[in-house]
C-alpha cells in the first residue's frame, strides 16, 4: 500500500508470509478440531499435511513423499475416516474466526468490503446458493 502525507511517499509493507498464514490455519483447525490419535503421530502433524496437500494441490496419495514428517497414507485416511462432516460445518465459523480476536476490539464500529459473484467456478447457478 503505498500512500502521499506532506509531499512524501510512504510504503507499507504489510503481509502474511507462507509461514505465518499456515501456522494461523494449523492453529485455528488444532484449537477447534479435535482428533483422536494414539502414539506418536498428532493432530498438528495432520492437520500441517492436510494444509500442505491443499496448498501443493496434492492427493492423499501423493502428499506423504512430497513433505517430511508427514503421516503416511494409510495412517491419514484413517485418522480422516474420524471426522465428522456435520462436526466441521459446526465449527466452520470458529476456525474462521480464529484470528479475528486479536484483530477486532468488541464494540468498535468496522467498514468491511464483500465482493460477491453469482458465477460459479464449476456447474450452474443454483437458487439454494
Amino acid at each position: 500500500m503505498v500512500s502521499e502525507t506532506g509531499g512524501r511517499t510512504c510504503i507499507d509493507v504489510s503481509y502474511v508470509r507462507p509461514k505465518e498464514c499456515c501456522d494461523l490455519a494449523v492453529t485455528a483447525l488444532d484449537r477447534h478440531v479435535s482428533i483422536s490419535i494414539q502414539g506418536s503421530l498428532t493432530q498438528i502433524t495432520v492437520f500441517r499435511t492436510l494444509i500442505g496437500m491443499g496448498v501443493m494441490r496434492q492427493s492423499v496419495h501423493s502428499i506423504s513423499m512430497l513433505l517430511e514428517k508427514s503421516p503416511c497414507e494409510t495412517s491419514l485416511r484413517y485418522h480422516l475416516a474420524k471426522l465428522r462432516m456435520d462436526d466441521l460445518e459446526a465449527a466452520n465459523s470458529a476456525i474462521l474466526a480464529h484470528g479475528v480476536s486479536s484483530v477486532l476490539t468488541p464494540g468498535e464500529a468496522y467498514t468491511f468490503a464483500i465482493d460477491y459473484t453469482n458465477d460459479p467456478y464449476y456447474g450452474a447457478i443454483s437458487p439454494d446458493n
